[in-house]
């Protein structure tokens, strides 16, 4: 059997030399980043109700659509336990 070594992505030193996976991300402002995810939220809702019949039954039932989900505080309307 071969012997796995670890990727040279994940090697010590380049780990010791790279502080954030993703730089940009990681170090935006916090007014920023919440736009971010608010619009990556909304697309996600999106794609779960275009791709996924499982969800899309499940928002239909609680009366959700794609677009009603704004921001986070929305999140609380989604049905799950």
């Amino acid at each position: 059997m071969k012997a796995v070594t670890a990727s040279p992505l994940f090697s010590a030193t380049l780990m010791t030399q790279r502080k954030y996976w993703s730089e940009e991300i990681e170090t935006m402002v916090p007014a920023a980043l919440g736009r971010l995810e608010v619009g990556l939220l909304v697309e996600q809702m999106a794609n779960l109700h275009h791709a996924s019949l499982y969800f899309r039954a499940k928002f239909d039932d609680a009366g959700i659509g794609p677009g009603d989900i704004r921001d986070q505080r929305d999140l609380a309307r989604l049905p799950f336990t």
